[in-house]
């Protein structure tokens, strides 16, 4: 399948934060306490994520089903949050519908994250991933990310080990 990939709206938070909610919850079902897995709020991630849309410093993108017009994964980047790496961009998040796995929906949209941050001047991207999330890690190595520097999540004062993939753009 095709996906629509677009710019982000204000009014696409709702689907964008229920991308991500089910995607967490699949995604990390075994890797983080089910406890905090199942306690998600996609609702109440919303605002959070019209900021993610609204602000000028950061760009977001969709992946929208084209039968159903039904938002099925994002992407957003920006300034990169670790100034440890030689890194100036940063995809700070890539989700998909774990149905549309598979169908080169989550590399159009990595591909146009890292064309937006072209554009707005960053030099290169890095993304960062959980080791524990390997199809992830298969995705990025598969997308001809170079290691990054090595790093960890902290969850609920766990640290996760995590791997970082950079880009030139």
């Amino acid at each position: 399948m095709t996906a629509l990939i677009r710019k982000a709206k204000k009014e696409d938070a709702l689907a964008i934060s229920k991308v991500r909610a089910d995607s967490w919850q699949i995604t990390y079902r075994g890797i983080f306490p089910d406890t905090f897995l199942d306690g998600i709020d996609y609702i109440a991630q919303t605002k959070a994520i019209e900021k993610w849309i609204t602000d000028p410093f950061s760009n977001c993108v969709v992946a929208e089903d084209p039968n159903s017009d039904q938002i099925i994964g994002f992407a957003i980047g920006g300034e990169c949050r670790d100034h440890r790496t030689v890194s100036d961009g940063e995809v700070w998040a890539l989700y998909l519908e774990h149905t549309y796995h598979g169908q080169g929906i989550g590399k159009a949209l990595l591909l146009e994250a890292q064309q937006l941050l072209k554009q707005a001047g960053y030099k290169k991207a890095l993304v960062s991933v959980l080791d524990a999330n390997e199809s992830s890690v298969q995705f990025y190595q598969k997308m001809a990310g170079r290691p990054g520097p090595r790093d960890f999540f902290e969850l609920q004062n766990v640290h996760y080990p995590s791997a970082t993939y950079i880009w030139d753009l």
